[in-house]
C-alpha cells in the first residue's frame, strides 16, 4: 500500500498558515523581538523626521516601531552598519524607504527573462540571429505546445533609413533553422505581435480586414492592439497554470529585489493569475508587494460580480500586505510608437490616421461607469490626447457628485481614479486633471525613449504643449505615480529616477535633457517612486516612508564617490555631477526580512527564494512542482 506524504493531505490554506507561522511567529513587541538597525544616513521621506540614524523593527508582520537619531534606547538586538562594514570601502552608505514601480507587468517580466531580448536591435538579420542562438540553446522551444517568445523589437530601428518604417513580416523570420517554428515577438511597447508563418497557419484564413480597435500589418504578420487577441486565442500559454505563474513571478521578484524594488503596481492580471500570487504570498515565498489591477477575460468588459468568473472575491489586501487588489485596468487606446495612440488630430508623419481607440467613447463611458458604481478603483490606459480627453470627461462626470471635506481638497480623494501613462494631454484636460485630483501614472523613461521620434509623430507644437508633462503635474500638488512599464522599459528604478531628474535617456550619452522645463527634483522623484504609489493604493498609512507603524521595507544604497557622497536627495547633488545610475543597491528588505544582499550574491550564497522555499527541511517549491506539475492548480 502506497504511503501518501502527510503534507499532501493538508489543504494549501493550512500549509500556508504553517509556513506563515514559521516565518512570522506570533509575538508581542518586546525586547526579545525588537531589532534596531543603524546606518550612517537614513532619509525617511517623513516630513516630521526627515533624517535618522537608526530605526527599530518588530512585531508580527514586522513594522517600524521606532525611528531614532544618535541614541539607541531600550533593549533588543542592535545591528550597526558602521560596525559591520568597518574597514570596507563601499563609499558612503545611505538608506531610503523601499522603492515601488507604479506601473509594470510582473509576469511579463518573468516571461521576458525566459525569452529572447530584442531591445535596440538595428536589423532583421540581428533579430533572426538572436532567435536562432536562443533556439540552439533551448531546443525544446518553437513547438506548437511551447512557442519561442521574444520582446523589444522596434520597426523604426529595424528600418532606420525609411521615413515611415514599415512593419516586419513572417518572411523576416524565415531561415532553415526557423522555418517551421512557432514564434511570437512583442513590439517594444507591447502593443503589436510579430509572428512566424507557423503561427499564421493557426489563424483564420483569410484574416479579417476590419478589426475594431486593431489592425493587421506587415503583410499579415504583425497584429496590433485588439488584433492581438486572435493570436492570443491560439497561444498555448494564454491561461497560465499556477506553477508557471509562480515560476515567472519568482524570476521577476528576484531581479526586482536586486534593484531595490519592494513593491509593484501591476497593470493588468487575470483572476487566476491573482489567485496564484495570493497563494504564493500565503506560502511566505513572495519578496515583492503587489497592488494589482485586474483584467476581465474579455478586455474592457465588466466582471466585478461574485462567482467563478467574477473578481469580487479576490478584492482587498492580504493581512501581511503582500497582495492588494482594489480595481480594474481599462484600455482606451494603443501606443505612440506603432501609431496606435488615439489623437485629437492626425499624426504628423502619417496624416491618414489619428490612431486607434480600442473601445468607442460610449462603451468607454459605460464600462468605466459600471466599475465605478460597483465601488472599484478604475485605472485607464490613455496615451493619446483623444484617449485622455475621453477618459477625463468620464471621470469628471463621475466625480461631479463625489463629496469631499477638508482637509481633503480633491474630489478624487475617496475613489483615486488613475490615468495610466497620461502621455499626451491637451492643455484644457491637463487643467481638469489638476482640479479633479486625478492620479497620473507616468513612466519617466517613456519620455526619454520616445524623444527620438515624438516630434516626428506629433509635431513640435503638440509636443511643447501637450506631451510628456511631469514637473507641471507635480508642482500643482497631484499625487503623481512614477513607474517603468517593465518589461517595456528597464525594471531598474535608478534609470527612471535619472530620466526624471535629467530628462536624459539613461541608456545613452546625452549633453542636454529633452524639454528640461519638465525636470523634477530628486525628492519629487522619490515621492513618485515611494510615497505616491502608497496613496494610489490606499496604503499611505502602511508604507511610503520610514515611520512608526509602517511596513518595514527599506533599501541600503552605496555610492563610490566619497567626495560627492551618497545623499543624492540633497539639492545640487545632480548638478555637481552625481549620477543616480551609479548608486549601488547593497541590500533590500521587505517586511523586516532581507530579500537581497549584494555581498552574499557575490559570495554565491543561495537566494531569498531558495531559503524561503525551504521551511525546516521542506522544499516548498519542489512540493509545488511534484503535486501540481505542469497542469497548474
Amino acid at each position: 500500500m502506497a504511503v501518501i506524504p502527510y503534507s499532501l493531505l493538508l489543504p494549501p490554506v493550512i500549509i500556508g498558515t504553517l509556513v506563515s507561522f514559521y516565518l512570522y511567529p506570533p509575538a508581542i513587541i518586546s525586547q526579545e523581538t525588537k531589532t534596531t538597525y543603524c546606518y550612517p544616513y537614513i532619509y525617511t521621506l517623513n516630513s516630521e523626521v526627515p533624517n535618522a540614524r537608526c530605526f527599530s523593527v518588530g512585531g508580527r508582520g514586522k513594522r517600524f516601531i521606532g525611528v531614532l537619531n544618535e541614541t539607541v534606547v531600550g533593549g533588543g538586538k542592535v545591528v550597526d552598519w558602521k560596525e559591520k562594514e568597518e574597514g570596507k570601502k563601499e563609499g558612503e552608505v545611505v538608506v531610503i524607504p523601499g522603492l515601488w514601480d507604479g506601473h509594470a507587468h510582473l509576469l511579463h517580466l518573468g516571461e521576458m527573462l525566459e525569452g529572447v531580448k530584442l531591445y535596440g536591435m538595428g536589423s532583421v538579420e540581428a533579430v533572426r540571429t538572436s532567435i536562432e542562438m536562443h533556439l540552439i540553446a533551448r531546443a525544446t522551444l518553437g513547438t506548437k505546445e511551447n512557442w519561442l517568445r521574444g520582446f523589444g523589437w522596434d520597426q523604426s530601428l529595424l528600418f532606420p533609413d525609411e521615413n515611415t518604417p514599415h512593419m516586419p513580416t513572417s518572411n523576416d523570420l524565415s531561415s532553415p533553422l526557423l522555418c517551421d517554428k512557432y514564434i511570437m515577438l512583442d513590439r517594444v511597447d507591447g502593443h503589436c505581435l510579430w509572428v512566424s508563418a507557423a503561427v499564421i497557419k493557426l489563424l483564420p484564413n483569410p484574416l479579417p480586414t476590419n478589426i475594431p480597435g486593431g489592425e493587421i500589418l506587415g503583410n499579415g504578420s504583425v497584429f496590433c492592439d485588439n488584433a492581438m487577441d486572435m493570436v492570443y486565442d491560439v497561444y498555448p500559454d494564454k491561461v497560465l497554470g499556477r506553477r508557471k505563474v509562480i515560476t515567472r513571478a519568482e524570476m521577476a521578484m528576484k531581479e526586482l529585489n536586486k534593484v531595490g524594488v519592494v513593491g509593484v503596481h501591476d497593470a493588468g492580471m487575470r483572476k487566476w493569475e491573482v489567485e496564484g500570487l495570493r497563494w504564493m504570498a500565503g506560502m511566505g515565498i513572495s519578496s515583492v508587494r503587489l497592488n494589482i489591477m485586474v483584467e476581465c477575460e474579455t478586455r474592457n468588459t465588466y466582471c466585478g460580480g461574485e462567482g467563478e468568473s467574477g473578481v469580487r472575491n479576490i478584492m482587498g489586501r492580504t493581512e501581511d500586505g503582500m497582495v492588494s487588489v482594489y480595481g480594474v485596468k481599462i484600455y482606451a487606446d494603443g501606443a505612440l510608437g506603432s501609431w496606435g495612440a488615439a489623437l485629437l488630430s492626425p499624426y504628423s508623419d502619417k496624416p491618414e490616421t489619428s490612431g486607434t481607440m480600442l473601445i468607442n467613447s460610449t462603451a468607454l463611458q459605460d464600462v468605466i461607469t459600471e466599475w465605478y458604481n460597483a465601488g472599484y478603483q478604475v485605472s485607464t490606459h490613455s496615451i493619446g490626447d483623444l484617449a485622455n480627453h475621453l477618459t477625463v470627461q468620464v471621470y469628471k462626470d463621475l466625480l461631479s457628485t463625489s463629496p469631499y471635506t477638508p482637509p481633503y481638497t480633491s474630489p478624487n480623494h475617496a475613489r483615486r481614479l488613475r490615468i495610466e501613462h497620461a502621455q499626451i494631454i491637451a492643455p484644457e484636460d491637463q487643467e481638469l486633471i489638476k482640479s479633479l485630483g486625478i492620479i497620473p501614472s507616468i513612466q519617466p523613461t517613456h519620455a526619454t525613449s520616445d524623444s527620438s521620434y515624438a516630434e516626428i509623430r506629433l509635431g513640435k507644437d503638440r509636443v511643447q504643449h501637450n506631451a510628456y508633462k511631469m514637473r507641471s503635474l507635480f508642482d500643482c500638488g497631484l499625487n503623481v505615480v512614477l513607474g517603468s512599464d517593465f518589461p517595456v522599459e528597464s525594471h531598474d528604478p535608478r534609470n527612471g529616477i535619472y530620466a526624471a531628474v535629467t530628462r536624459k535617456n539613461p541608456y545613452t550619452v546625452e549633453e542636454a535633457g529633452w524639454h528640461e522645463e519638465e525636470i523634477i527634483t530628486v525628492h519629487q522623484a522619490l515621492e513618485g517612486f515611494i510615497k505616491n504609489p502608497a496613496y494610489a493604493m490606499w496604503a499611505e498609512g502602511e508604507t511610503g516612508e520610514i515611520s512608526v507603524g509602517k511596513w518595514a521595507d527599506w533599501v541600503v544604497l552605496g555610492y563610490g564617490d566619497e567626495a560627492l557622497g551618497a545623499k543624492f536627495w540633497e539639492e545640487g547633488w545632480v548638478e555637481k555631477g552625481g549620477d543616480v545610475r551609479r548608486l549601488k543597491v547593497l541590500e533590500t528588505w521587505v517586511g523586516g526580512r532581507k530579500v537581497y544582499d549584494a555581498s552574499a550574491e557575490e559570495r554565491g550564497e543561495e537566494s531569498i527564494f531558495e531559503s524561503l522555499g525551504k521551511v525546516k527541511g521542506w522544499d516548498v517549491m519542489g512540493w509545488v512542482q511534484r503535486v501540481f506539475g505542469g497542469s497548474g492548480i
